[in-house]
């Protein structure tokens, strides 16, 4: 599965893999901590556990191992906690709140780099919304076309601009090429992939295969980031809004969101 991972989640995961030198280099710049003050840092067994927990994430980040995806999710709060605790025994800046959110910030962003990639190809930390209420579950049909040109029927049950989940029988190994087609609101769409990931059943996770997309023409991205809004729309109208809303404003907004995607009509 590494192969098919890009550059950029590589540097991101080397964050985690050379912690105690990129974290402290990090809070260091935005914190303004002195030297003598790092010294001090370095001497704490605290910092050596969250240097120790940082360097296994980031190895099982670069392994693809399915525990690091939620061990990432830790060391983003911990790293939260650890910075306001040097802000506060160990900065030296004078506008500390605007620094405090400039970590945050360099957190969220480190997190959302390397969970974008992951998530719905690899890890679907999200399936278990998939097995709610059938009359609240997001899926569309799809046609997978195997490297010797056979074509399997399926499902999409998770969608990102990196990847997808499809519902289907396994009958393709991990690193086969393949061809994606489906039809998002209203658009046929095709897109060239390898598949990542496979399940044969259990009781979170439906048989099928995370594919991860092949880089994506201009057009062809601008579709697809187009059905993923509408797609976060219906699940958060599915998950939360449901309970909020009348039947039949809830059925509006949904007609709405499940319309074909284009340009809207001439008066």
């Amino acid at each position: 599965m590494k192969a098919n991972l890009s550059r950029l989640y590589k540097a991101l995961t080397f964050f985690y893999m050379a912690f105690p030198v990129t974290y402290l280099v990090a809070v260091s710049t935005l914190f303004l901590i002195p030297g003598v003050e790092l010294t001090k840092v370095l001497l704490q067994p605290s910092f050596y556990l969250l240097s120790l927990a940082g360097i296994i994430t980031g190895f099982g980040l670069w392994d693809v191992r399915r525990w690091s995806w939620y061990a990432m999710r830790a060391m983003s709060l911990a790293m939260a906690y650890s910075s306001v605790v040097l802000l506060v025994h160990y900065g030296q800046t004078e506008q500390p709140i605007p620094a405090f959110f400039g970590c945050i910030l360099l957190i969220w962003l480190l997190d959302r780099g390397i969970s974008s990639e992951l998530r719905v190809p690899y890890f679907m930390p999200q399936i278990t919304w998939w097995e709610s209420n059938p009359r609240y579950q997001i899926r569309f049909p799809v046609r997978v076309i195997g490297p010797r040109g056979e074509t399997i029927e399926g499902q999409i049950l998770d969608l990102s601009l990196d990847g997808c989940f499809i519902k289907m029988r396994p009958e393709l190994s991990e690193q086969s090429e393949v061809t994606v087609e489906c039809e998002l609101f209203g658009k046929s769409w095709k897109s060239p992939g390898v598949v990542v990931w496979q399940t044969f059943g259990a009781v979170t996770f439906p048989r099928g295969l995370g594919i991860k997309f092949c880089p994506l023409e201009k057009q062809s991205r601008r579709a697809l980031k187009a059905a993923t809004i509408r797609t976060r729309r219906l699940d958060a109208l599915y998950r939360r809004g449901r309970f909020l809303m009348a039947e039949e404003d809830l059925k509006k907004t949904v007609d709405k969101l499940r319309a074909p995607i284009g340009p809207p009509p001439r008066e």
